[in-house]
């Protein structure tokens, strides 16, 4: 893996060798078989890597200079990977986010029959893989072609929450706190299949929009985006116009062809 390091102004270094793993040639990583995300797994505010494998979780520590390990073990069972589970790219989304407002990522896996989690201990290494949700599975009919789903805070406690694009709407399963999770209920009905959105042409994201640490629905329609602004408390208003750019429009702005992206360029 290569890193190219922000100079603090803008400009950028020449790529340097981060690690010498998680690549194609080096580990035999695949794009179809093993995700790979930075996330901070040991709290010390950096971002480490973390490659879900063949048999097994590998994470490469942030040396702090822009270099990392080499992909150390975390063996679980029913650990999130293709050959520890039967996990599948085009079948069942996993994440790496932050469930206990520690600073810690977590793993969270949306698998056949439900969300299952495996919580940080502490320093990146982790304790063993529970249901905490009996939804966002591919039994109870969710598909990664057509039903998106993510991680995010919807109440402002640093908790991530479970949230899904689904057939009838935006549906949530509510963080106690603790890495556990209320049952999964429909809070809008919009952006969702019935309505018409599309895995293929509507991108969908979770943003604070407003400031107050919990994230809007954001969503890019046919014609318009539009957004449903976050109570506070997790529940949504009727989505309303922000731009009337940006969308599919017959194909102007199609997956294929363009990229779309919500970030704060004035921080």
């Amino acid at each position: 893996m290569y890193v190219s390091l922000n100079s603090g102004n803008g400009h950028f270094s020449s790529p340097i060798l981060g690690v010498k793993d998680f690549g194609y040639e080096v580990g035999g990583w695949r794009l179809d078989q093993h995700l790979r995300f930075l996330a901070d797994v040991t709290g010390d505010g950096r971002p480490d890597i973390v490659g879900f494998g063949d048999n097994h979780i590998l994470i490469g520590r942030n040396n702090g200079d822009g270099t990392f390990t080499s992909g150390q073990p975390v063996r679980l069972i029913n650990g999130f990977c293709q050959s520890a589970g039967g996990w599948r790219i085009d079948q069942h989304p996993r994440f790496v986010a932050d469930l206990t407002g520690d600073g810690r990522a977590d793993i969270i896996g949306c698998a056949d029959d439900g969300v299952y989690v495996s919580l940080n201990k502490s320093s990146g290494t982790f304790g063993s893989v529970n249901k905490v949700v009996d939804s966002f599975g591919t039994a109870k009919g969710w598909r990664v072609d057509k039903h998106p789903r993510f991680i995010s805070d919807l109440t402002g406690d640093k908790c991530g929450d479970i949230v899904g694009f689904g057939d009838e709407g935006v549906s949530v399963a509510f963080n106690n706190g603790n890495g556990t999770f209320g049952q999964a209920k429909l809070v809008l009905g919009e952006f969702g299949i019935k309505q018409g959105w599309q895995v293929q042409k509507h991108p969908r994201f979770l943003v604070d929009m407003t400031g107050d640490g919990c994230a809007d629905i954001i969503g890019f329609g046919n014609i318009l985006v539009l957004i449903s602004f976050n109570d506070g408390k997790g529940n949504f208003g009727p989505s309303t116009k922000i731009v009337d750019a940006f969308s599919y429009s017959g194909g102007e702005w199609s997956l294929d062809k363009t990229v779309r992206y919500m970030v704060n360029l004035y921080q």
